[in-house]
């Protein structure tokens, strides 16, 4: 979609994905239960060529930017967010994220990556909204996104069916000032 883009903040910075960042650690991730546990991915068997796959995919697209969360004074990967289904039209897109390095959970990194992608959205794509998905159980993400200036938008009762029982899934979002 673009010339790698990067974005630099505090403690991190969100740079495009590559094929050459597809490595054993972030295969880890993708193979790892806790770190997939509230996401889409959970249950899949990924190999680094699906992965491979995926990447290209996301750098080709005309409506996704596929960011690896990288920490500034290590530039090590931590993560990936990924804003999507970027509507122009409607001036929304969604976005998701994974913190796959598990010892960089609850630092404050998801926070940082999701207020420099919303910034982005805003300033650089003209974009008036951005919206998140996730399932009340993710008080982590949850957390993130009212750090990051997200509200709850919707909250859909019972709607998933995880492991049993059935919980809510939650919508947020954050508008354009």
């Amino acid at each position: 979609m673009s010339q790698l883009l990067k974005i630099e903040g505090r403690h991190i910075y969100l740079r495009e994905l590559t094929v050459e960042d597809v490595s054993q650690e972030y295969l880890h991730w993708m193979q790892d239960e806790e770190v997939l546990r509230f996401t889409e991915s959970v249950g899949k068997v990924f190999n680094l060529d699906d992965l491979r796959k995926f990447v290209q995919e996301k750098l080709e697209s005309n409506t996704d930017y596929f960011f690896g969360i990288f920490l500034l004074d290590t530039e090590k990967h931590i993560g990936n967010i990924k804003m999507g289904n970027i509507d122009q039209s409607k001036g929304q897109a969604d976005i998701g994220i994974i913190i796959g390095n598990k010892s960089m959970w609850g630092k404050g990194y998801a926070q940082e990556a999701i207020s420099l992608v919303s910034k982005f959205a805003f300033d650089e794509l003209g974009l008036n909204k951005i919206i998140a998905g996730m399932i009340e159980l993710n008080i982590g993400s949850y957390k993130a996104f009212l750090k990051a200036g997200f509200n709850e938008s919707r909250r859909d009762i019972g709607d998933i069916n995880f492991e049993g029982q059935q919980i809510d899934s939650i919508w947020m979002e954050k508008c354009q000032n």
